[in-house]
């Protein structure tokens, strides 16, 4: 079995939509076409801003801090350390080595870098692991101390210049001589990123883009199933059940034409718990499950496949890759098990938080109503971690605070197919 996988972390369903499908649902902006007219304009305007916007910030005045460079300064004592950041650090060149051109090389720099040898900017890099080379004129080194300073924009995470230490180098042209940089540098932090434009064309985000380069290159290849887990940046979003629902069938109904295979398998991973009860986006992950039952319902040779009871609070991937992938397995039919249908049933709704469940006794026409306090973590993981047999549990596939959509499956945790309603 060869699988095939097209994946971009962090994207929205609308990357994956054709554009003329994401036009049809009212996603396509006037400045998304305007970006498609003339991608390379739109982008450089919007690179020739945000260098504007930073180069307005003032340089530091104190260095009062020590990292090794290459390194991540977060494993260095500055886990919280985000934002605008200034690095720096000197070498010796003689007067034959500075009257000679060069080339800078910085390794891969986390996230954006500016960087500077003495007065000249020499380049800048908006990729946190695109190998920095920046040629260095010869009329910007000088003989004696040279400075070198990086202004690197952080957003997140990992910070810093990673690499190996003679990645981190400066070669002359002329003698070919080479001059090493790693070890200690002067750190200065230059306070908080300020407002910065988003990108008119982010591919992981606008319309038609990752089809465009993922999806659309395979329409002459065959395939036995297509399997789609995503959701999570729709979730915060702020995508109702509906709009998500949309999105899905027209990705769906486009999928199939592109790739010539109208009756296409596919097989929808329902978004797992990832939740936290302090989050004020604690159940925009339900909005979405939502979304995909509707979905599954509206479509024939659409499969759902439940993720519940894997998710963990602080962890937006489950750890447990095996176990969703027997799951997959299994309701595809790979591991000889017999599918089975769930049934759609609609639940009244006793509060915001709270969950009226049916527990079932083999059989879903022997159900019996209990409530469940999703105030309490233990309470469902407590029901959705009981070994599951056909039609012995539901599962939960939405969120109590949406009434009208508040639907479950009668096969429990265990990967179930939605028989489309007559």
């Amino acid at each position: 079995m060869e699988f095939v996988v097209t994946a971009a972390g962090g994207s929205k369903i609308e990357a994956w939509l054709p554009l003329n499908a994401a036009d049809a649902l009212g996603l396509v902006s006037k400045d998304h076409w305007a970006f498609l007219g003339d991608p390379e304009f739109y982008t450089g305007a919007w690179k020739d801003t945000i260098l504007e916007t930073l180069n307005a910030t003032p340089k530091p005045r104190d260095f009062n801090a020590i990292v090794e460079v290459p390194g991540h300064w977060e494993d260095q004592g500055y886990s919280d350390l985000d934002g605008l950041v200034w690095l720096e650090s000197v070498f010796t060149l003689t007067d034959e080595q500075a009257s000679q051109p060069a080339t800078l090389n910085l390794a891969t720099i986390d996230d954006w870098d500016t960087t500077w040898v003495n007065d000249c900017q020499v380049g800048s890099t908006f990729s946190w692991d695109a190998p920095r080379q920046y040629d260095v004129p010869a009329h910007c080194l000088e003989p004696g101390r040279n400075t070198l300073r990086v202004r690197i924009s952080d957003f997140g995470g990992l910070g810093g210049i990673a690499g190996e230490p003679n990645d981190i180098v400066l070669d002359l042209t002329k003698t070919g001589d080479t001059i090493p940089l790693s070890g200690h540098w002067r750190l200065a932090f230059a306070g908080v990123l300020p407002v910065l434009p988003v990108h008119p064309g982010s591919d992981r985000t606008t319309p038609s883009l990752l089809f465009n380069g993922m999806v659309a290159p395979l329409a002459n290849e065959r395939f036995d199933a297509l399997i789609w887990y995503q959701g999570e940046e729709n979730a915060y979003a702020g995508d109702t059940p509906d709009d998500y629902a949309a999105k899905l069938n027209a990705l769906i109904e486009t999928w199939r034409e592109t790739l010539g295979l109208p009756e296409l398998e596919v097989f929808l991973i329902q978004l797992p718990e990832f939740e936290p009860g302090d989050s004020v986006d604690r159940f925009a992950f339900g909005d979405i499950r939502i979304g995909q039952f509707l979905a599954a319902t509206q479509n024939n040779n659409v499969i759902l496949v439940s993720a519940l009871g894997l998710g963990v609070p602080d962890n937006i991937h489950p750890p447990d890759k095996a176990e969703l992938a027997r799951r997959v397995a299994s309701a595809r039919g790979d591991l000889g098990g017999v599918r089975t249908n769930c049934q759609l049933v609609r639940l009244g709704v006793p509060d915001a938080l709270n969950g009226l469940l049916e527990s079932c006794d083999k059989s879903i026409r022997n159900c019996k109503p209990e409530f469940v306090d999703l105030h309490s973590p233990d309470a469902l993981n407590v029901l959705l971690s009981t070994e599951p047999t056909e039609g012995s549990r539901l599962s939960v596939l939405g969120r109590a605070n949406v009434p009208s959509h508040w639907f479950k499956c009668g096969a429990g945790a265990v990967p179930a197919s939605v028989k489309k309603p007559e």
